[in-house]
Formats: C-alpha cells, structure tokens, sequence
C-alpha cells in the first residue's frame, strides 16, 4: 500500500504505488481522474479508517468497553462453592464465645456451646432452590406427557371409528352389488325383482335385515311385504 509522504511545507500526501494505481484504474473508471491528487487528511484517515478499528452497529469504543467490563464484574453467578460455607461458618464463630466457665459439669458445657449445625448453610440453600427448580421441571415434563398421551389416545379412537365406518361402507357397497343376485333365487318376476333390488339397496338398514334372514321362506314373505308397502 502507499505510505503518505511530507512536502515542504510539512503537510502528508498520500501517494499510490504501481500495484495499487493498476488496480484502482481496473476497477474503477473514474479512479483516474485522481491522478496527482493530494490526500491532505491521509493521516486522519488512518485514525478512523485504520485496519484495527472496529466499525457497523457492534462497534464499541474504550468507554463502552470499560463499562462492560464493570457490568460482568458486578453480576455474580449463582453456583455452590465449598467455600461459602467455609466463610459461613468462620463468620459465626467470630461472633459466639465457645469458653467454658470453670467448675461447669460437661452437660452444662455442652448445653452453652452454640448449636452451630442448626444453622442453615448455603449448601442448604442452594440445594433447596435446586430442589425445586428439580421439581418443577419434572411436574412440567409429567403434565406435557400425559397431555401428548390423552392427544394419541384420542387420536387413535378417532382412527378407530373412522376405519370402522370405511370398512362398513365397503361391507355396504358389496353387500348392494348381492342383492340382486339374491332375489334371483326368489319366485319373482322381474318387475318385482328390480322394484325390490331398487327399495332394498336404497336403505342400509333393508340391506342388513335382507341379509340377516336366513330362511328363503322368510326372505320371500318379507320382500312380498316390502313390495305391498307393510315395511
């Protein structure tokens, strides 16, 4: 890259090496209407424009970084350190007097010690917040499960019912293509035939029961019936 240079007069140039002044032409056409022009704010330019100065919206000046480094010092994470309660215990016993008045029996010397292990340590505490982050989480994975299982079952009922219907259906449409062939093997004329294969298969319900009467005797009195408007 060219480097500025001073004139006389104590101001900088900047200056275009061979390399630099070929590239700039090629890619831009009015880059040589720059030709022997100076750069009096070339040393400015290089205090804003600099390789190492961070620019765009995450740019952070020496201020910022400062008050940054401030906020992360001031928050302190929440974890469990054996020396909490190290320092618990330390900072309660500067506080108790575990002296033992002369000529006091041992049960009394050990009734006037302070209870210290009553004392909730902070391993304590924060087991406890664990606990009922724990608990928490568990209740609300239980809940999302037993929901998921009432949307399956549900779902597969759903299933149930509609398989059940299409197999009906199917069951029905096959079951209409027979009842011709049915009343064929009845003492019937065609007329009567096909006015009585046109009631039957019109109504599902005739359909189950033309079927379901087994006897050819009861299938005759009962299309006879059907054909007279009595059913």
């Amino acid at each position: 890259m060219g480097k500025g240079k001073k004139n006389a007069n104590g101001n900088t140039r900047r200056f275009w090496n061979k390399r630099e002044e070929e590239f700039l032409l090629n890619r831009v056409s009015d880059a040589r209407n720059m030709r022997n022009k100076p750069f009096p704010m070339y040393d400015d330019w290089l205090l804003i424009f600099g390789k190492d100065r961070a620019n765009g919206n995450l740019a952070e000046g020496l201020d910022e970084s400062v008050a940054a480094i401030e906020r992360e010092e001031a928050v302190e994470p929440e974890y469990y350190s054996p020396v909490m309660d190290f320092s618990l215990g330390a900072d309660m016993a500067g506080d108790m007097d575990f002296s033992v008045p002369h000529n006091t029996p041992q049960s009394a010397a050990a009734a006037a010690a302070p209870q210290s292990a009553a004392a909730p340590s902070s391993s304590n505490i924060v087991g406890k917040k664990r606990g009922r982050a724990s608990d928490g989480i568990t209740k609300g994975l239980i809940q999302m499960a037993q929901a998921f299982g009432t949307f399956f079952e549900k779902n597969n009922t759903t299933m149930a019912e509609i398989s059940q219907r299409m197999g009906y259906s199917q069951d029905l449409s096959n079951a209409r293509k027979q009842v011709n062939e049915a009343l064929k093997s009845l003492p019937l004329s065609i007329e009567e035939r096909l006015k009585a294969a046109s009631m039957i298969v019109d109504n599902p319900q005739r359909v189950d029961l033309f079927f379901s009467l087994k006897e050819e005797d009861e299938k005759i009195a009962w299309v006879f019936m059907l054909l007279g408007g009595l059913v």
